[in-house]
Parts: C-alpha cells; sequence; structure tokens
C-alpha cells in the first residue's frame, strides 16, 4: 500500500504492517514500534541518499513486518558502487548508535527510550554485516566475488548461505517460543525476520537467471540516454562454451570477451550481448570461437 511519495520515491508498506500497529498498541509497546520504524527507515534512507548520489533511482522503499527494503530502478554502474551503497546503511545504523550513546549522557530522563534506540540500531547494523544475502554485507561480498567467479554464480552462493542462515535464525526464535515460561509477543521477531531472509534469499537465488538480461537492458537505457560505462575485457580459450564464458563475466559495466588459439594468440573478439543471445536460443555449449565478431579486434 502507497502511503507517500517523497521526491520520486515512494514509500510503501505491506498490510500486516499496518495490522501490527494496533498489535503494540495493545501490548503497550508504541514506543517501541515507533523507534524501530525509525531507526529501520533512516537505515534504509541512507542506502537510498548514496545510491541516488551514485545515479541510481531508489524506486521504492517498502516497509515490512521485517524491516525497510529500499527496490532500486536501475542497477549501480559498478561493483564499487554497489559495495557503497551496501555498506552505507550499516555505517548510518552504527553512527546513529553512537550518537544515541552520547545523548544520554545528556538527556537522563530519555535514557530508557534511548537505550532501546541504541540496542535495536546496533542490531541492525550487526544482523546487516552477515556476509549472506539479501543483507547488505552479503551485497558487498558478492560485489568483491563478482569479479572473481561473477555475478550469476556469486548472487547464487550467497543466496544459499542466506536460506541457511535465515533458517537457523527461525529455528532459534521457534526453540525461545516454546521453551518460555511466558508469551512475549518481541519473541516472535525472530521467527518473522528468519522467514524473511529465507524467502528474500529464494527470490535472489530465482532472479540471477535472469539479472543479465536486465543489465542489458540497463546498460543500453544508459548509453541512449547520453551515460557511459566500465568496459572489461576477459580473454578466454576459443573453445569456452557460452555457459562458461557468461559466468566468467563481470556482474557490471560492458563486458567483452577476447578469444585466444591454442598459442594463446588473439583470434578475434565477442561481445556479451553476443553471448547473451546465444544463451538464449538455447546455445549455452556453442564454442564461443563462432561467435567471434566479423570485424577488426579493439585496440
Amino acid at each position: 500500500m502507497k502511503l507517500m511519495t517523497i521526491r520520486s520515491t515512494e514509500i510503501r508498506s505491506s498490510i500486516p504492517v499496518l495490522l501490527l500497529f494496533p498489535v503494540f498498541a495493545v501490548f503497550g509497546r508504541l514506543g517501541s514500534f515507533f523507534i524501530t520504524f525509525i531507526s529501520l527507515l533512516l537505515h534504509e534512507s541512507a542506502h537510498t541518499i548514496i545510491a541516488e548520489r551514485l545515479g541510481c533511482r531508489v524506486a521504492s522503499i517498502d516497509i515490512q513486518p521485517y524491516g525497510c527494503v529500499a527496490k532500486l530502478a536501475n542497477k549501480p554502474v559498478s561493483d564499487t558502487d554497489a559495495a557503497a551503497i551496501a555498506a552505507f546503511g550499516p555505517i548510518v545504523s552504527l553512527l546513529l548508535a553512537v550518537a544515541a550513546i552520547a545523548l544520554r549522557s545528556i538527556f537522563p530522563s530519555t535514557s530508557a527510550q534511548l537505550r532501546t534506540f541504541i540496542s535495536f540500531n546496533l542490531s541492525i547494523a550487526l544482523v546487516n554485516l552477515f556476509p549472506v544475502l539479501p543483507l547488505d554485507g552479503g551485497r558487498l561480498l558478492c560485489s568483491l566475488l563478482s569479479r572473481q567467479i561473477g555475478s550469476r554464480k556469486a548472487v547464487r552462493i550467497l543466496a544459499v548461505c542466506g536460506c541457511a542462515f535465515g533458517s537457523v535464525i527461525a529455528l532459534f526464535g521457534c526453540i525461545v517460543l516454546i521453551t518460555a515460561d511466558r508469551f512475549v509477543f518481541t519473541d516472535l521477531l525472530p521467527v518473522i525476520t528468519g522467514v524473511f531472509i529465507v524467502l528474500s534469499a529464494v527470490r535472489e537465488f530465482r532472479d540471477a537467471a535472469s539479472s543479465r538480461v536486465k543489465q542489458q537492458l540497463q546498460a543500453g537505457s544508459r548509453l541512449s540516454s547520453g551515460g557511459a560505462m566500465p568496459v572489461r575485457a576477459v580473454a578466454l580459450s576459443g573453445g569456452t562454451s557460452v555457459r562458461s564464458a557468461l559466468a566468467s563475466l563481470s556482474g557490471s559495466g560492458f563486458n567483452i570477451v577476447i578469444v585466444l588459439d591454442n598459442s594463446l594468440a588473439a583470434i578475434g573478439f565477442v561481445e556479451e550481448s553476443r553471448l547473451m543471445n546465444a544463451a538464449l536460443s538455447g546455445n549455452t555449449e556453442q564454442p564461443i570461437r563462432e561467435l567471434i565478431a566479423k570485424k577488426p579486434m579493439p585496440d
């Protein structure tokens, strides 16, 4: 459900979040609800600010029971930009916690509220630093691994790790609920968080297959509007399959494969778009030497 629009970014809320509001009110935890809501919104706003500075438009910030998610309308130009966007959220959460610690000594009457604010922002920062998708730490690690093993493979590995991590958190939450002497509403949060991480990781794994197509479309749109992108060249043997060649490419920028013969001499080049067309036609095992462009090698 759309709540408002800030500049070109929509602020949206799921129905379960709106239902949680009266539940927190019944349990007398409205203060905690607003502290949680504001902390999560500031965390995602940090991602939004740095993303827009780096040329990425944020389409929406979705408020879910487990937190907020900033959805980018276009991917970062480089892996370095992606890492910066991912890192800025936990950094801001840590800075907010430090600022609240300083305020606690100045305004002792608000000690209880600030204690909640401090602990929640610290937990946001620390949990998000775990190197699994869909958490910020996973996006940081993904931007590094993409240069070594390719974006698609990196996403799939870290998404599987995210499923395992989320399952552990959800299982821990279930154990707490079963062994607790009395029911406390906040004990549900680990279960909700764990389920969210698992579902989001599954979505990341599923979307990895189509990510290259989306990147190609975004790249074409960026170039047609007068933008630019980094170029990355990779040298591969002519007998390398289309599938293996795509797996070796970076997740961002314009990729070119320099095709080598058995004596390591360059015999031509293949653009990423040509590899994508071959893969979409079902020729994933075709040797890349058969796709060499019929035009001069680039300098």
